[in-house]
């Protein structure tokens, strides 16, 4: 198992998909962290909304409704811009509409969980040394050599 966060940041994953939300979902609070699921991104931004705590927010591109993950992440650069964002997806036209909107480019699907953490940790470090955000008042995850993404 990976190396656990020292404090419980919360991890908000939005996906159509359930049977990959949920078990990308145990994946991570196995690794320590608190997870919220979502959906679609209409219900990602009604959980925003309420200013539920959320430090990184994990999204397909590709969502039913009126919002997909693009809007999602606009959303959040907007409303709240101190949350960190990791697209997936395998439409074309999210390489390039992700790098402007997510914090490492796009993470290109299927990716295996151990991925998504490394990503979420590295996010995370970078934040912690920059700015404050939902987990401020917590001690701070240490940063740990990440291997770089394939």
């Amino acid at each position: 198992m990976p190396d656990e966060p020292q404090v419980q940041e919360t991890i908000l994953i939005v996906d159509r998909d359930v049977l990959v939300r949920t078990s990308l979902a145990q994946y991570l609070r196995d690794c320590g962290y608190a997870v919220v699921e979502a959906a679609n991104a209409e219900e990602a931004v009604a959980l925003l909304r309420r200013d539920t705590p959320v430090d990184v927010v994990l999204s397909d591109v590709a969502m039913p409704g009126a919002l997909d993950g693009f809007g999602l992440a606009k959303w959040i650069r907007t409303h709240r811009p101190q949350t960190k964002i990791i697209l997936t997806g395998t439409v074309l036209r999210s390489i390039d509409a992700a790098h402007d909107l997510c914090d490492e480019g796009p993470l290109p699907v299927p990716y295996h969980a151990q991925t998504v953490h490394d990503r979420i940790r590295r996010l995370l470090a970078a934040r912690s040394a920059t700015a404050a955000g939902p987990a401020a008042d917590r001690s701070r995850v240490q940063s740990q050599d990440a291997q770089p993404e394939p």
